[in-house]
C-alpha cells in the first residue's frame, strides 16, 4: 500500500471512499461514480437535507482522535439532525480535504468508520468530492433523509406550560474533551471511558427521533449540539418564551458525577455548558409524558422531563441548595 495520499492519486482517494453503506436498490438511478448521483423521489414523501463540517484542531484532534471513530462521527453529527426533523436518513454526501502528505493508513480507516455507521444506519454513500489542502483536515458530510410532511418537526411550535424533554445523558462530551485537553486518553477499562466515548464517537438518536415524529408528540426538537443553554433558547426564542429547569432532573451519569468530583466541578455546569451530546431536546404537552416514555423505550432510548416552558425571557435552573440561576448559552461559533 502506497504511504500517503500524493501516491495513490485523486482517483485512489475516491476510490478509498466510495463505500456503499446501504442496500436501497432500485430507488437510487446513478450512483456515486458520474457527475451527480440521482435517486427516485417518492410523491408521499419530503425530502430533509442537513450538511455539517469538521475541521482538525477545531471539531477533532488527531491525537486522541481514532480515525475510525472520527468517520463514524463525520456522519453521525449529520444523522443526528436529520433525527431532530423525526425524518429517517437515505442517502450520503463526502467532501473531504486532505494534505498530500495524509497517510493512506489513517484514510483507510477513516472510510471504515464511515462505512461502518453508514451500513449500521441503512445510509448508502452517493457521491462527494476529495481535494487537496495545504492546512488542516476538512471533513463535510451532507445527509439527505425523508419524512412524510404531517411527521416533521421542526423547533418552532413550542407552547407555554410545555414540558421539556432530553433523550440519553448531558455533559459526557464535555467532559471528555476536558479528559483530552488535560492530556488524558481513558482506555476502556477506564472508569472515565464512557465520558472519552460521548466526545470521539458520539451515538446519534435516529430511533428515538423517527418513533417521536411517528407519534407526533413533540411540539419542537433539535438536537443538543452547541450545548444546553444554546440549544434549548433556540426553542423558545421564536415564540417569545423562557423555561425553569431542575438541576435534580437534569440526566446525569455516575460516571460524570465522579469525574466532577476529582475536578471540584460541578456536574450541572457540564451539562448546561457541553456541547456535542448529540441528543434530542424537545417540548411536549406534560400530559403526553407517558407516551413519549413509551416512544423512546421503543426506540431503547432513555428520556427526562427536565423543565417547564414559562413566559420569557429567562431561561432558569433551580439548583439542588435553592438557589436560581441563569442557564449559560453554550459554545459560540464566532464568539464577540
Amino acid at each position: 500500500m502506497a504511504e500517503t495520499i500524493a501516491e495513490i492519486g485523486e482517483e485512489g482517494l475516491i476510490e478509498l471512499f466510495a463505500v456503499e453503506g446501504g442496500a436501497l436498490g432500485e430507488k437510487v438511478l446513478v450512483p456515486n461514480g458520474d457527475d451527480c448521483a440521482a435517486w427516485f423521489v417518492d410523491p408521499k414523501y419530503a425530502s430533509v437535507i442537513t450538511t455539517d463540517t469538521l475541521v482538525e484542531g477545531v471539531h477533532f484532534d488527531r491525537a486522541y482522535t481514532p480515525p475510525a471513530a472520527l468517520g463514524r462521527k463525520l456522519v453521525a453529527v449529520s444523522l443526528s439532525d436529520v433525527a431532530a426533523m423525526g425524518a429517517t436518513s437515505r442517502y450520503l454526501l463526502l467532501s473531504v480535504c486532505l494534505p498530500p502528505e495524509t497517510e493512506t493508513a489513517w484514510v483507510v480507516k477513516l472510510t471504515a468508520g464511515i462505512r461502518e455507521i453508514t451500513r449500521a444506519q441503512g445510509v448508502a454513500v452517493i457521491g462527494g468530492n476529495t481535494t487537496t489542502i495545504h492546512g488542516p483536515i476538512v471533513l463535510s458530510s451532507t445527509v439527505i433523509g425523508r419524512i412524510q410532511p404531517p411527521e416533521l418537526i421542526r423547533r418552532r411550535g413550542t407552547l407555554l406550560g410545555d414540558a421539556i424533554f432530553v433523550t440519553g445523558r448531558l455533559g459526557e462530551a464535555r467532559a471528555g474533551l476536558h479528559l483530552a485537553q488535560a492530556g488524558r486518553r481513558p482506555t476502556p477499562d477506564d472508569p472515565s471511558y464512557p465520558l472519552f466515548s460521548a466526545l470521539i464517537d458520539p451515538q446519534p438518536r435516529t430511533k428515538a427521533g423517527r418513533h417521536l415524529g411517528q407519534a407526533h408528540l413533540a411540539h419542537a426538537m433539535c438536537d443538543v449540539s452547541d450545548g444546553l443553554g444554546k440549544d434549548l433558547r433556540r426553542l423558545l426564542v421564536p415564540e417569545g418564551l423562557g423555561a425553569r429547569l431542575e438541576a435534580e432532573g437534569l440526566p446525569i451519569s455516575d460516571e460524570l458525577r465522579a469525574y466532577c468530583a476529582t475536578i471540584s466541578a460541578r456536574p450541572e455546569d457540564f451539562a448546561m455548558r457541553g456541547g456535542e451530546d448529540y441528543e434530542l431536546l424537545f417540548t411536549a404537552a406534560p400530559e403526553d409524558e407517558d407516551a413519549i416514555r413509551d416512544a423512546c423505550t421503543q426506540a431503547g432510548t432513555p428520556v427526562s422531563r427536565i423543565g417547564v416552558v414559562t413566559p420569557g425571557p429567562h431561561v432558569e435552573i433551580f439548583l439542588p441548595d435553592g438557589t436560581v440561576e441563569e442557564v449559560p448559552t453554550g459554545f459560540e461559533h464566532f464568539p464577540g
